[in-house]
């Protein structure tokens, strides 16, 4: 048998996974065009969501600080803060917005036995609402104790702001100071009588 130098051959395929190896490139091209338009809307869906969100974070956070200024402060002079809505708030000695929590204060003003005064050796007591920002000001230890006591009692309010003075973490580590100092003086103090009881807690 002679064999022609010109004849073809064909190819003969060795396995069926020549065949789909060929037949693949075509079928993911034609998959992944089918999807592609699918995914495309499905990410500007996101981005235009997440756009969305990002817009409404910064204006509200704009929002507030505009509002800020004009129901959050007190101005410089006492005559400023009563034009800005400001009333002054016995428990802090402090000019505060009509936003912000006054509860206690009642009690505080109610306890026996304080008395503050413009002058360490003076008698008659003074109306801190007349006085003007940043005057000084003399209290007996019971109306300091009193004090320290009823803002201890207006960190549990929840329905208002808190003011400046509550929230410090400095004046509260003051007031803690002061009572323990004030409790080494009671007559009480090493009695051996208050019973207390160990109970699960929670957080």
């Amino acid at each position: 048998m002679k064999l022609s130098p010109h004849q073809e051959y064909e190819k003969v395929a060795t396995n069926d996974s020549e065949e789909s190896l060929a037949e693949s490139p075509k079928s993911t091209r034609g998959r992944s065009f089918l999807v592609s338009p699918r995914k495309k809307i499905i990410s500007l869906i996101i981005t235009f969501t997440l756009l969305i969100l990002v817009v409404l974070v910064f204006t509200t956070q704009i929002n507030r600080a505009l509002s800020a200024p004009s129901s959050r402060h007190c101005g410089r002079s006492r005559e400023e803060a009563i034009s800005l809505g400001c009333s002054f708030d016995q428990l802090t000695a402090t000019w505060l917005p009509a936003s912000c929590s006054r509860k206690w204060e009642d009690e505080f003003l109610n306890t026996s036995g304080m008395g503050y005064y413009t002058e360490t050796h003076a008698t008659e007591p003074v109306d801190f609402s007349k006085l003007e920002f940043n005057t000084t000001y003399h209290s007996n230890r019971v109306h300091h104790v009193a004090h320290c006591l009823y803002m201890f009692l207006r960190l549990g309010d929840k329905d208002s702001p808190l003011d400046g003075m509550t929230l410090d973490p400095h004046h509260q580590k003051h007031c803690v100071s002061l009572i323990l100092r004030e409790m080494e003086y009671s007559p009480r103090a090493n009695i051996v009588k208050d019973p207390g009881h160990i109970k699960p807690g929670t957080c």
